[in-house]
């Protein structure tokens, strides 16, 4: 007799369970707060996208401001320049966390660029055959 009653306990509890638990389920939703995992960590951002007015310092008239435009996605890279003369698409662009390198012509002649992005601002330099210029900018154009 007191096997009969633990199995027929058992299967008492078992029914309760499967019974229950789907009933259970339904009643909670996915905009439930606390079914929501926490990001382990924060998404990277990449903070040289956008736009950036700039200014170097010496350059020849019509070369002292401009616009630098960056966008990119997976990885890969692609940047304009912009001034009073005329707009310059990048070349040879690398990308090593919040600096970029790259090279653009001007007059057939190469100059090359490494700005370092913090926060809202950028500076670093342009180097060509006529000297070593000093740039500083800050963002204008958000990426979003």
């Amino acid at each position: 007799m007191k096997i009969k009653i633990h199995k027929l306990s058992i299967f008492f509890f078992l029914s309760c369970l499967f019974i229950g638990a789907p009933w259970s389920m339904a009643n909670t939703t996915n905009d439930d707060v606390a079914l929501r995992p926490e990001p382990l960590i924060e998404p990277f951002q990449d903070h040289l996208l956008g736009g950036w007015a700039y200014t170097v310092e010496g350059a020849p008239e019509g070369w002292e401001k401009g616009l630098l435009l960056i966008i990119g996605q997976d990885g890969a890279y692609q940047a304009q320049i912009q001034t009073a003369n005329q707009t310059l698409l990048a070349e040879n662009i690398s990308v090593n966390k919040n600096t970029i390198t790259f090279d653009v012509y001007v007059d057939g002649q190469k100059v090359g660029v490494e700005l370092k992005a913090e926060g809202s601002k950028i500076s670093g330099t342009s180097t060509s055959s006529d000297g070593i210029y000093k740039i500083n900018g800050v963002k204008s154009l958000s990426a979003k």
